[in-house]
């Protein structure tokens, strides 16, 4: 297995880079040629993400690095700013620079890690803000409620339908037009390794999220039980999600998608604001 494939241990586990004897007081500190992490308790601050090697790097556990994404972000915001304004869609960072660009919503984890290996050093993917219609519907407040679709997740190339495949009761949000997001821990790993090669951070209006980029497939069932199902390279598996920007207006929220699925699935929707409920017919 590639080294920068991570297991669910790694995601919650310092360890594997701090040893177990290391941290014996609440704070402590580890220096290394190239780098600085200071510990306290189960938090830290990565200082800084542009001055460790890849090697390094891929060290390093899923929660550290998706640390190093976030700070990334922060130290860069000018050049991506600037990247969005030319109306870029997608971008890779690499020694604070901007090494890719793309106008396209293609998938970059090849990419990424090409350019990473390239130049020895992280490279971090970053996508455009995400573009949001105002258009509500689950409860918002006491008569204000998202609309819902129920779907099943599988990997791209199963054909089984009920044993393959996660459960997900997703709002469904008319007034975005591509975004289809997830809790990464609901999914887990039933779409593959997570690496983070993978990652990318993205922007809702309401703050930034990291995520992972998976290729999948996704079913429904409509009202006369026939299965429909599309392959979508553009799944987002969003870490943190409890935390993140795209649970800021329902809390209990664990997966949004857009208009674009009706098209992609050939389906109509009919949305029922009486019994609140959500209707599926071939198309």
């Amino acid at each position: 297995m590639p080294s920068y494939l991570f297991d669910q241990t790694a995601m919650s586990s310092m360890q594997k880079y701090v040893d177990a004897g290391a941290i014996s007081s609440n704070i402590q500190m580890k220096e290394e040629p190239t780098r600085r992490i200071l510990l306290t308790g189960w938090h830290y601050e990565v200082l800084d993400p542009f001055g460790i090697s890849l090697g390094e790097f891929l060290s390093l556990g899923l929660q550290e690095t998706g640390r190093l994404h976030e700070e990334a972000g922060k130290r860069c915001k000018s050049l991506l700013h600037e990247a969005w304004k030319r109306g870029m869609k997608q971008v890779i960072i690499c020694n604070e620079k901007v090494v890719y660009e793309t106008d396209e919503n293609e998938i970059l984890s090849t990419r990424v890690k090409e350019e990473a290996e390239k130049r020895i050093m992280p490279c971090y993917a970053f996508s455009a803000p995400d573009q949001i219609e105002e258009c509500d519907w689950s409860q918002v407040e006491s008569d204000d409620y998202y609309p819902t679709v129920e779907l099943r997740i599988s990997p791209a190339e199963t054909s089984h339908l009920e044993t393959d495949s996660v459960s997900v009761v997703a709002d469904f949000d008319t007034g975005n037009a591509v975004t289809k997001a997830f809790d990464v821990s609901i999914i887990g790993q039933s779409l593959g390794k997570l690496s983070p090669f993978e990652r990318a951070r993205g922007r809702h209006p309401a703050g930034a999220y990291n995520y992972f980029r998976k290729r999948a497939k996704i079913w429904v069932k409509d009202e006369d039980g026939k299965v429909h199902s599309a392959v979508c390279d553009d799944i987002r598996l969003v870490e943190e999600w409890q935390h993140s920007p795209l649970v800021s207006l329902a809390q209990n929220r664990i997966g949004f998608v857009s208009r674009d699925i009706i098209r992609l699935l050939r389906v109509r929707v009919e949305l029922d604001p009486i019994s609140r409920s959500t209707r599926i017919y071939g198309a």
